[in-house]
C-alpha cells in the first residue's frame, strides 16, 4: 500500500466501510492510525451496513472518527445530504464530513464539472 513520507504526514488515518468487515479497532489503534474516515451513505437512501457499529468500536478504541459519503451520479445532490444527514450522529464529535467521488463503480451518466460543482453545493 501507499506509506506516506511520515516526516511530512506524520498523523495516519484510514478510511472503511462494510467491505473491510469486521475490523478489529483496538489493533488498529495499536498501528499508530489516529483517525478513521467510516463510510455513512451512498446515494439517496443506503446507508452502509456497518457505520453505525464502526464509529462506536472506533472511538472506543481511542480514535478520531468521522463520516463519509459516497456520491453517486444518478441522484441529485440534495437527496443524497438527506440521506447523510439522517445517518449521521448529531451532538457527537466528528472529524468534518467527507465526499468521496469516484469514477468507478458509478453510473455511466459522467456530469460536467459545472454540473458535479452544483450538486455539491446542493
Amino acid at each position: 500500500g501507499f506509506s506516506p513520507d511520515r516526516a511530512e504526514f506524520p498523523i495516519r488515518g484510514i478510511d472503511v466501510s462494510h467491505h473491510q468487515g469486521q475490523i478489529d479497532w483496538q489493533r488498529v489503534a495499536a498501528d499508530d492510525v489516529a483517525f478513521a474516515i467510516i463510510k455513512a451513505t451512498e446515494g439517496g437512501t443506503h446507508v452502509d451496513t456497518e457505520f453505525a457499529t464502526n464509529l462506536r468500536e472506533a472511538r472506543a478504541a481511542g480514535l478520531a472518527v468521522g463520516a463519509y459519503h459516497f456520491f453517486t451520479f444518478c441522484r441529485p445532490g440534495a437527496d443524497q445530504a438527506k440521506n447523510f444527514i439522517a445517518a449521521v450522529p448529531r451532538g457527537e464529535a466528528l472529524l468534518p464530513p467527507v465526499v468521496d467521488i469516484e469514477f468507478g463503480g458509478n453510473c455511466p451518466q459522467r456530469p460536467s464539472p459545472q454540473q458535479l460543482n452544483a450538486e455539491l453545493a446542493a
